[in-house]
């Protein structure tokens, strides 16, 4: 549990350090190219300096078709954002986790026991409750948006347990193929969009994509001792209750009887997913 910790906590680092950009009005999309390319070349490093990584044939194709998902991911994000609010989107993202654990559990032989469904359900009703569905009327473009980020950021996951599974010898190569082609992905968009690369910019991207190749590469590597089925689920809650945490002692946001409610639930979620 202790890479899924270590994981969870670069998460965190990465969602302050896209609330300080966001706040400071910063384009996303250079910061992004630089995030992964300061990504792929830290990836590049560890995979030269690790002598005893093995290269396996999944190693590429699922580092490249999981590059696509990633910036897919982003892009999709921020259509939802302006569709469907910021609550919305990151509850869906965060419900995702549903996609992985089915993978988990009928693709890759594992099970759930009955506290872990008990867990699963709490973090269900934790999360749904972020959005405040009930109290939302959504278009139907908005839910079509809701729906692809769903689909594409669930699917990314399941590809780490793909690769987990099937590869495992190679995390460095295979981060290494993900983020540089993201890079070259992102840096297409950042052109055809016309938007320039100013200092402050690319100093927050390279800052970024530190603890964006750590994230993936300790997931990877909780994915070798935990189950994807308490893996994801337990990440997506953890991360979920430190943002909260992060949003009162870090931003200054008070503490709403909301979400004192989610947090306790999702720290109940994430004891019973670990029983």
């Amino acid at each position: 549990m202790t890479w899924l910790a270590l994981s969870a906590i670069c998460s965190l680092i990465i969602a302050n350090i896209l609330r300080y950009a966001r706040q400071h009005d910063l384009p996303f999309l250079p910061i992004m190219t630089m995030n992964y390319l300061q990504a792929a070349l830290v990836s590049v490093v560890l995979f030269v300096a690790n002598d005893s990584i093995n290269v396996t044939r999944f190693d590429f194709p699922l580092g490249a078709l999981n590059s696509f998902l990633y910036v897919g991911g982003f892009l999709l994000y921020f259509e939802a954002v302006k569709n469907c609010g910021i609550s919305i989107a990151v509850s869906v993202m965060r419900l995702s986790v549903a996609l992985p654990v089915m993978a988990g559990v009928l693709w890759f032989g594992e099970t759930l026991s009955f506290y872990q469904i008990l867990g699963l359900l709490l973090m269900a009703v934790a999360l749904i409750s972020i959005g405040r569905f009930s109290r939302s009327m959504l278009s139907g473009k908005a839910m079509g948006w809701l729906f692809l980020l769903f689909l594409v950021i669930g699917s990314s996951s399941v590809i780490d347990k793909a690769y987990n599974f099937y590869g495992k010898t190679g995390q460095h190569f295979y981060l290494a193929t993900l983020f540089f082609t993201a890079f070259l992905l992102a840096a297409i968009f950042t052109r055809l969009h016309r938007i320039s690369f100013s200092g402050r910019v690319v100093k927050i991207g390279l800052l970024l994509g530190i603890p964006n190749q750590a994230t993936s590469l300790f997931l990877l590597m909780a994915l070798s001792s935990v189950d994807s089925v308490v893996a994801f689920p337990t990440l997506a809650i953890s991360v979920l209750s430190g943002s909260m945490l992060c949003d009162r002692f870090i931003w200054g946001e008070s503490f709403t009887r909301e979400k004192v409610f989610l947090i306790v639930v999702s720290m109940v979620a994430i004891v019973l997913l670990n029983l």
